[in-house]
This record gives structure tokens, C-alpha cells and sequence, in this order.
């Protein structure tokens, strides 16, 4: 089951780590110059450095479509520049998650792939995905939304628990199990793992 990601920060680091665990293929796709709020655990920065190893996950720069389905292997995370997803007819997604996490919606439609999932606010399922991830810290961290909208931002919160530089963060963590169990609840065929 091929999974692509909509930006590649933190969070998504997280959602990528979790799929990939899980053997799903996974694809993230980013800007030409990301700028992540916590680089040093963020895939995002393959796309400058061409590699980038988190949790004993290695993600790997593609700069062609192609190239991402060839050379990057079983077990790594291609990470390909293309905001505007110009490869998805190439990649033929069985899952979307948008993990851009800016609060606005950036094209994403629940047409993009047989599942899409998006992850924060600036967007409803039904309309935009057919599941929200809430984002924000708090007893809601990681649920899955079948109806509604995830809780806007609250301003700049401040990182809790400990921001390690080997490890993505408990938030991460627990948004990835919320992606993870939205797959496997909503997916609408049976699911093939490699």
C-alpha cells in the first residue's frame, strides 16, 4: 500500500516513521527550500542534505518521480519536490495525508486518492477528506474526525516534553497512530502491506 505525504516537518517525520514501521510505502512530498519548525527530525531536510536518517528510518531524496520509484528501496522514505503534486497520477496513492500543518487548505481534495487524510485544521471531512487528524495539543491529540474540523491553533504554544534531537516528539507520535488508525478504519478495499 503506497501512502503519500503532503509536507515533510516534524509531524509528518512522525506519520512517515509510523507508516513505514507499519510496511506501507511511503512518499513525501515537499517545497524546493522547506523550512521546518524543528529541522533536525524532519524528512523535509533530505531534500538539502539528499538523506536524512530518524528512529532508524532513512529518507531519501528523489529528484524525478521516476527516480523516487526506482532507486529509493523497500524499507526507505522517498522524499520528492513537488508541492503541487504533479507526480500523484505517476504514484497512483492509495492514501493522501496532508501533514502541511499552516491551517489552510493547499489544494487538497478528497478526489486525490481512494483515501485522504488530512492532518490539523483548514480543513472538514466530507468536503476536503474523508478524515481529520486533530493536531492540537490537549485530550483530543491524534482522534480521528469523521465529522467537522480539527480545533484551529491557538497561537504559538510552547513544545512540551522533551525536544530531543534523535527523536520526533510525543505530538508527532500521536498524530501518526491517529493517521495510522484512520487507514485502517476508512480505507475502502482490503489493504496490502509489502
Amino acid at each position: 500500500m503506497r501512502v503519500l505525504i503532503r509536507g515533510g516537518g516534524e509531524v509528518a517525520t512522525g506519520i512517515a516513521i509510523r507508516l513505514q514501521r507499519a510496511r506501507f510505502e511511503v512518499i513525501i512530498t515537499e517545497l524546493a527550500d522547506p523550512v521546518p519548525d524543528r529541522p533536525e527530525v524532519s524528512f523535509a531536510m533530505a531534500v538539502k542534505t539528499k538523506a536524512v536518517t530518524m528512529e532508524g528510518v532513512e529518507a531519501l531524496y528523489a529528484p524525478s518521480a521516476y527516480l523516487a520509484e526506482e532507486e529509493v528501496l523497500p524499507g526507505q522514505v522517498a522524499v520528492l519536490i513537488d508541492p503541487d503534486l504533479g507526480s500523484l497520477p505517476r504514484f497512483r496513492p492509495d492514501v493522501v495525508v496532508d501533514s502541511i500543518l499552516v491551517g489552510k487548505n493547499f489544494g487538497t481534495t478528497k478526489e486525490l486518492a481512494p483515501l485522504v487524510i488530512a492532518v490539523g485544521a483548514g480543513f472538514t471531512t466530507g468536503v476536503d477528506c474523508h478524515a481529520v487528524i486533530e493536531a492540537e495539543r490537549g485530550y483530543n491529540l491524534g482522534r480521528v474526525i469523521l465529522e467537522g474540523s480539527a480545533e484551529p491553533p491557538a497561537g504559538a504554544s510552547a513544545p512540551q516534553g522533551d525536544l530531543r534531537t534523535d527523536r520526533v516528539s510525543d505530538r508527532a507520535l500521536a498524530v501518526a497512530g491517529g493517521v495510522l488508525e484512520a487507514i485502517l478504519r476508512l480505507y475502502p478495499g482490503p489493504i496490502t502491506l509489502r
